[in-house]
C-alpha cells in the first residue's frame, strides 16, 4: 500500500488504527471520511480542530502548498460618464443619452452638482434605460453624471487550459471511459463550457453534449441527449484525473451517477481565504498593493460620496458566501482599465474514498490527517487511546507550523546574522531611487 498518497490509503489506515475492517463493511467508514474532510478543510482554510474536552488545535497558517497555483485576475473599470441622463424627481427610472455597451447594473451613480450617491439597480448592456435603487430625490432634468464600479465579485474572468488540465473524461457506456482533449488557451467560463461540450461531442461520436455556465450561480452544467448512448457520466477519478479539467469545472474526484444532466458541485473561484494584498499590475505605483481593512474603518475613512478617480489602495470584504463567494468594495476607481492579481486559498474539494482523490497536504505532513481523524474515531467509540492521538495531532501540527515559519526565516536576507541595532539594518525601497539602498 502506498501510504498517504490518496484518501483511500488514509481511510484504510485510520480504520485499522481503530480496529475496524477495511473491506467496506465498517459502520464507521463514512464517519471517518467526514472526519478527514473536516480536518483537511480546517488545515487549509484556517480554523480549529477539537482534540478533547476544552481543548482545540488552532490553525492560522498560509501554507505554500495550499495557495492557488495562479492568481485570480480581475479588471477594475474606469467610470462611465458619456453623454447625459434624464431623471425625474420621485421616480427610480432613468434614460442614458448614450447607451453603455456593457451592463452598469450594481454601479454607483451620481449626478453633477448633487451630493446624493445612488446605485444602479437594473440595466441591460446596450440599453439606454436603467433604474436606480431608490427614487431620484433631486430636481427633474437632463444632467451630466458619472457611474462608478466600486464593488466586484472575486471570480475568475478567464480559465487557462494547459497540459495540467486539458482532459475531460466521461462515459456514454458504463465502464468505458472516453477522453476529450481540450485546446490550450484562455477561456471565459461560458466559452470553456461550450468548448468542453464541443470536444466531448466529437470524442463521443454519438450523443450531442451541451455545456453552459451561469454567471449568477457560478456553476457549470453539461447535458447529453443520450443519442446512441446508454448513460452519461462525468469521470473525475479515471486515468486522466491528474490532467483533468473537472476540478476547474467544479466536479469532485469521482465517477458521477448516470444522468442526462450534471451541474457542478462547487462554484467557480470559491475562496477560503485571501492571503496577501491585491497587486496592481499597471502603471508605476511604488507599492503596487491594495490592502484589506475592516468594514467600519473603510466606511469611516472612505465614504462613498467622497470616493475619487485614482488607483485604489484599500478594499474590504462586503460579503462572504457559504460556498466561498467573496464580494469586495474598493476605495477608488481607476482612470483606465486596471489589472488586479489576487493570491488566495481556494475552497478545497471534498476528499473521496478512491485512489485518485489526493489531499492537498504534502505527503510528509499527511499523517496529521491520520492522527486527527483517528482521534475523532476513537472518541466516537469511547476508546481510551483517543487522548494519545490528540497528543499526536498537537505535536504534528506544532512541528508543521515550526517548519513552515522556520523556512520563511531561513530564506530571509538576514538569516544567521545578529543585528544588535535595528537602525543599522538597511532596506530597499523599490521605486524611490536607482542608486542603491535607502536607509
Amino acid at each position: 500500500m502506498a501510504q498517504f498518497r490518496s484518501t483511500a490509503d488514509l481511510l484504510d489506515l485510520i480504520l485499522r488504527n481503530g480496529g475496524e475492517v477495511t473491506n467496506g463493511n465498517s459502520p464507521y467508514e463514512s464517519d471517518v471520511l467526514s472526519f478527514l474532510n473536516q480536518v483537511h478543510f480546517a488545515v487549509i482554510a484556517g480554523g480549529t480542530i477539537p482534540i478533547g474536552k476544552d481543548q482545540t488545535a488552532e490553525i492560522d497558517e498560509v501554507w505554500p502548498w495550499a495557495k492557488s497555483r495562479t492568481p485570480l485576475v480581475i479588471e477594475l473599470q474606469p467610470k462611465y460618464d458619456t453623454g447625459t441622463v434624464t431623471l425625474t424627481q420621485g421616480s427610480e427610472a432613468g434614460v442614458f443619452s448614450s447607451a453603455p455597451s456593457f451592463s452598469v447594473e450594481g454601479w454607483h451613480f451620481t449626478v453633477e452638482g448633487a451630493g446624493t450617491v445612488y446605485k444602479i439597480a437594473s440595466h441591460t448592456a446596450a440599453s439606454t434605460n436603467f433604474e436606480l435603487d431608490s427614487a431620484y430625490t433631486d430636481d427633474t432634468g437632463t444632467v451630466n453624471f458619472q457611474a462608478m464600479k466600486l464593488e466586484y465579485d472575486l471570480v475568475p474572468s478567464f480559465i487557462t487550459i494547459n497540459a495540467s488540465n486539458n482532459k475531460f473524461q466521461f462515459q456514454k457506456v458504463a465502464g468505458t471511459d472516453i477522453t476529450a482533449t481540450l485546446t490550450f488557451g484562455s477561456y471565459s467560463p461560458a466559452d470553456l463550457a461550450t468548448h468542453v461540450a464541443s470536444v466531448a461531442t466529437t470524442a463521443a461520436a454519438g450523443p450531442v453534449i451541451t455545456g453552459s455556465y451561469s454567471s449568477t450561480t457560478r456553476l457549470f452544467t453539461f447535458t447529453s441527449d443520450l443519442a446512441g448512448a446508454t448513460i452519461f457520466r462525468i469521470q473525475g477519478a479515471g486515468s486522466q484525473s491528474p490532467y483533468s479539467v473537472h476540478k476547474n469545472l467544479g466536479f469532485d474526484d469521482e465517477l458521477t451517477s448516470s444522468a442526462t444532466s450534471f451541474t457542478s458541485t462547487y462554484i467557480l473561484g470559491g475562496i477560503a481565504r485571501l492571503v496577501e494584498p491585491m497587486k496592481v499590475q499597471k502603471g508605476s505605483s511604488i507599492d503596487g498593493s491594495i490592502y484589506g481593512i475592516d468594514s467600519e474603518s473603510f466606511q469611516r475613512n472612505y465614504p462613498v460620496n467622497q470616493i475619487s478617480e485614482e488607483t485604489p489602495s484599500k478594499f474590504f470584504v462586503m460579503h462572504e458566501g457559504s460556498d466561498g463567494a467573496l464580494r469586495v468594495r474598493f476605495n477608488a476607481y481607476p482612470a483606465a482599465k486596471t489589472r488586479i492579481e489576487i493570491e488566495r486559498v481556494e475552497v478545497p474539494r471534498d476528499l473521496k474514498d478512491n485512489a485518485y482523490s489526493m489531499p492537498l497536504l504534502p505527503r510528509k505532513d499527511a499523517e496529521l490527517l491520520q492522527f486527527a481523524a483517528t482521534f475523532f474515531l476513537m472518541a466516537n467509540k469511547s476508546d481510551d487511546r483517543a487522548q494519545l492521538f490528540a497528543s499526536l495531532t498537537q505535536g504534528k501540527l506544532k512541528a508543521m507550523i515550526a517548519a513552515h515559519r522556520g523556512g520563511l526565516v531561513r530564506a530571509g536576507e538576514k538569516f544567521g546574522q545578529t543585528t544588535p541595532r535595528l537602525d543599522k539594518i538597511g532596506y530597499r525601497r523599490r521605486g524611490i531611487n536607482t542608486s542603491g539602498d535607502s536607509y
